[in-house]
């Protein structure tokens, strides 16, 4: 197996694309249920086709060109997950082949060969999940092409034109997805260690950094909500409040595959005598972005298995050397064919557990809606869901901008405050929500502040509110 794709040519590479293209069919991704991470961006995008602006009326940390991406295809496909599912594949396999030529292109081995882009394409087999169009996969693309000019440089530093786009990419990686923006610290430290660099070239980078984030930021100005991106996503950057999709056990047994690649991968480098200075800087250069992308971890606010894609690049690289660097090749491909088989295993194991937790709680991965508990609401069109568990938005429409309740928590707490009351105050009184659902009780103490809310909702049972409006209207 490993010498089938030992070169690249047109050959393999039709030969990837049938196999990505049998994966497609094959797998689950078409019936796999609709995830709560899916749910919130399709929510998003919904709620900003009504003329919302994101941030000012969407509470939610998603990025902005993460935002805008899932919002133009929303335009195409509406709520349609599979065809949300099939672009990502489409991408992925895009990025597989251009991780795949950049190696390739700058001499990183000592030929060419098909093995990177189907080891990035062979953790698709991880979870189904892992096909999704998620700020990680959108991001990831301008991950490689910050990869492809740092090598540009440090293997030709008299040209400066890479220095540019390695801000600009590295910029737009960040405003895809927030953990990338420690790819400008790990950048700078690999260029400052394998390249002769300036304070000249130090600024250049730093100005196409900032280039993007400006245009994104006067956007919001615009639009009056800079105040509220601020807020919402560049200040959020760096805490660690997350939404965890699934235990920690669970991801621990997802992330051993890559980890066990990274560490034959290293293992076979460092035995290995054949690279020249040129590539030894190329595989440090990996491993220093590896540490940082491992850090980068601590900043993820949708913690699922789709993470997993920031290490995928640094994985399939190392991996790659390791079934080069094999002078026995049944060893080689029987290790290939192994990880292969934990993949699967993984995944259905995964899949058996997803529904349940450590702790013997629902898994929040999977979005599951309880059809009886809405059943005597017929009336219902548009929802409030102050708390984590967003369920009733895959089939009713999201009403005020409160989505991610990590968000909007301190203002429903805080109403003793007038920027929280009056916040409120104003978007109750733009819409008000067919029904509420408060299961954390948080509801009571913000309709004692706003008693002319209050009195246009009545409590059917503990903790789910109806507008009166509603109910004559049925």
């Amino acid at each position: 197996m490993v010498n089938l794709f030992k070169i690249f040519d047109l050959p393999r590479l039709l030969l990837l694309l049938l196999l990505t293209i049998a994966y497609a069919i094959f797998s689950d991704i078409a019936v796999f249920p609709m995830t709560s991470y899916e749910l919130m961006n399709i929510v998003t995008s919904e709620h900003l086709a009504g003329g919302n602006v994101m941030y000012k009326d969407v509470f939610h940390w998603t990025e902005p060109l993460t935002v805008w991406v899932q919002y133009f295809f929303f335009q195409l496909f509406g709520r349609e997950v599979l065809a949300y599912r099939i672009v990502a594949l489409i991408l992925i396999f895009f990025q597989a082949l251009l991780w795949n030529q950049t190696l390739n292109e700058k001499g990183c081995y000592d030929q060419r060969s098909s093995l990177p882009a189907l080891i990035y394409l062979g953790f698709c087999l991880l979870f189904p999940d892992m096909v999704s169009l998620s700020a990680v996969v959108l991001g990831n693309t301008f991950l490689l092409l910050t990869f492809y000019f740092m090598i540009s440089y440090i293997k030709n530093n008299e040209h400066q034109q890479p220095l540019f786009w390695i801000g600009w990419n590295a910029s737009i990686a960040f405003l895809f997805y927030a953990p990338y923006i420690l790819l400008l610290p790990g950048v700078l430290l690999v260029l400052a260690l394998y390249s002769p660099i300036d304070a000249r070239k130090i600024v250049t980078i730093l100005y196409a950094f900032l280039l993007p984030l400006i245009l994104v930021w006067l956007y919001y100005f615009l639009n009056d909500a800079s105040v509220f991106y601020v807020q919402f996503f560049l200040q959020r950057v760096f805490s660690f409040q997350a939404n965890h999709y699934l235990s920690f056990q669970h991801l621990l047994w997802i992330v051993a595959i890559p980890l066990f690649w990274l560490l034959i991968g290293f293992i076979a480098i460092v035995r290995s005598t054949s690279f020249v200075n040129y590539q030894y800087r190329v595989i440090q250069s990996l491993f220093l972005l590896f540490v940082f992308s491992l850090i980068s971890f601590l900043l993820v606010k949708e913690r699922s298995v789709f993470t997993i894609w920031q290490i995928v690049p640094y994985t399939s690289a190392i991996a790659s050397h390791f079934l080069l660097l094999q002078k026995r090749r049944w060893f080689a491909d029987v290790v290939l064919l192994l990880s292969f088989v934990a993949l699967f295993f993984v995944r259905f194991e995964l899949k058996k557990e997803v529904a349940l937790d450590t702790t013997g709680k629902e898994s929040r991965l999977s979005v599951k809606f309880d059809n009886s508990f809405w059943q005597p609401y017929p009336y219902v069109k548009s929802v409030l869901v102050l708390d984590n568990n967003i369920s009733a938005y895959s089939k009713y429409r999201l009403s005020t901008p409160f989505l991610n309740w990590n968000l909007a928590e301190s203002y429903f707490m805080d109403v003793d405050g007038y920027e929280a009351v009056a916040l409120l105050d104003r978007y109750f009184t733009k819409e008000q929500p067919d029904a509420i659902v408060d299961p954390n009780g948080v509801l009571s103490r913000t309709f004692y502040r706003l008693p002319l809310v209050a009195n246009k909702y009545i409590e059917k049972k503990k903790g789910f509110y109806v507008l009166k409006r509603a109910m004559i209207a049925r």
